[in-house]
């Protein structure tokens, strides 16, 4: 009979090792999660109030998109090349170099009617 009690006392201690170690871990991976999230937070801006002075950037991102739809793929390609040209000509009128102006790829996406 002390065997089996042996047997069940050292089931006992490697449950207990397993569940310690498994709050350790836990533990871990929560609070690396919780610094990364105050470290986000910390990169944030936050402005309230109003404004007393323009200012001007120096630096933005802008991203865009648009589409069209056809059954013909070329007649949608030209549909969508003459309107980059209006995107364009309407971001120079307004004072953005064309240099500045990055275009992607197309995305072509296939519909099926159903």
């Amino acid at each position: 009979m002390e065997g089996g009690n042996f047997l069940k006392n050292s089931q006992i201690i490697i449950l207990g090792v397993c569940i310690a170690a498994a709050t350790i871990a836990s533990s871990v991976i929560l609070s690396q999660g919780f610094l990364k999230v105050m470290k986000f937070t910390r990169e944030q801006i936050s402005v309230t109030g109003s404004a007393q002075k323009n200012i001007k950037s120096d630096y933005v991102v802008w991203t865009a998109s648009f589409s069209k739809r056809d059954a013909d793929l070329a007649t949608a390609y030209k549909k969508l090349k003459e309107d980059l040209g209006k995107v364009k000509k309407y971001l120079v009128a307004k004072g953005v170099s064309e240099k500045e102006i990055i275009v992607d790829q197309i995305a072509i996406k296939t519909v099926t009617p159903g």
